[in-house]
């Protein structure tokens, strides 16, 4: 399994934030983050089954697998006034490319859920970049907060939007928390 490893740049400072396209890894490897495609359906399914095995008490909250309905539609919505899904590939994994799948939902006009699925090997270096990579398309669309209900426990997580530094502001909700996050790009 592949060690550990981090963008070593979000946006250089001389360029305009870009929400896909290919990004460099402090390994010197690259990742390509784009918006899923009807192809990816297959990619899909093991990739959750990857995370299933690698966490099944804590995989996504959730007690059972995205069946095929649900993986197609991820697979294949993508509008940014809606939804939008955005996977990490990892050109140099050929039994599965995709490391990551981030998306967002409209709940409202100015308010987007949000949900991340990260393989474990790279949930550190990816996860607040795929996060940052979401909130640039949905700013760009009109949103301008996030929303995520998860376990007070699930600290990983909780993690993420912090490091991806965020405004978070937590609520309580029932069976965790809830919270809401300025997508106002702040050092990306």
């Amino acid at each position: 399994m592949p060690s550990p490893v981090r963008p070593q740049f979000d946006t250089p400072q001389n360029q305009t934030p870009t929400a896909t396209g290919a990004f460099a890894l402090t390994d010197d490897s690259t990742v390509q983050v784009r918006l899923t495609t009807p192809e990816d359906r297959e990619a899909l399914r093991r990739l959750f089954r990857e995370l299933a095995v690698e966490s099944p008490d804590s995989r996504l909250r959730s007690t059972a697998m995205p069946g095929p309905a649900l993986i197609a539609r991820i697979a294949s919505e993508n509008d940014p006034h809606f939804a939008i899904a955005l996977v990490v590939t990892i050109p140099s994994e050929s039994d599965n490319p995709l490391a990551a799948i981030g998306t967002y939902l409209a709940r409202d006009a100015k308010t987007a859920e949000v949900a991340l699925a990260v393989l474990g090997t790279y949930r550190g270096a990816i996860a607040p970049f795929l996060l940052k990579r979401l909130a640039l398309l949905a700013s760009q669309n009109g949103f301008t907060r996030f929303y995520v209900l998860t376990s007070v426990e699930n600290a990983p997580l909780l993690d993420v939007f912090r490091e991806a530094r965020f405004q978070v502001r937590d609520h309580p909700a029932e069976g965790g928390v809830e919270f809401e996050i300025s997508s106002a790009l702040t050092g990306s």
